[in-house]
């Protein structure tokens, strides 16, 4: 799942040239596409989530854990969430990426940073084993 796809959806349209058949993407507000875009993307669970430029554009650090724990509940247990925080735009300026590695654990059990290499302008996690101790998060249909 490509979550926060952006107006076009450029990575899931890269997946599925890449050979994936079964990738859905979400967005809201005034960048949803129907023709592009997955209504009742948000009502199932995928094996791997993906948000690309998702957690740094969020308004403040209640909004940041929303979105993650709504991320958790859309990864299967035995999947992953990968995202990433670039260094521009970031809307809650006090966000580091230590920070942020502390708000992934509010939603999965291990965060994982990958590519350090890139570490300057961008830092990725993998994010496993989700947690399911809260409530499930608005839009989100937990027997799915």
């Amino acid at each position: 799942m490509d979550f926060g796809a952006g107006p076009k959806a450029l990575h899931t349209a890269m997946l599925r040239k890449k050979g994936f058949k079964r990738v859905s993407s979400h967005e809201i507000w005034l960048h949803f596409n129907p023709e592009i875009h997955d209504r009742r993307a948000v009502k199932k669970k995928y094996d791997i989530v993906m948000a690309s430029n998702v957690l740094n554009v969020q308004g403040a650090i209640p909004e940041v854990v929303s979105v993650i724990l709504q991320l958790a509940w859309l990864t299967r247990l035995d999947g992953c969430m990968i995202c990433n925080l670039p260094k521009a735009p970031l809307y809650p300026r006090y966000l580091t990426p230590a920070y942020m590695a502390q708000c992934l654990l509010l939603g999965f059990n291990t965060v994982t940073t990958l590519g350090k290499k890139h570490a300057k302008r961008n830092h990725v996690w993998l994010c496993t084993e989700p947690m399911r101790c809260m409530g499930t998060p608005r839009g989100v249909d937990h027997n799915t």
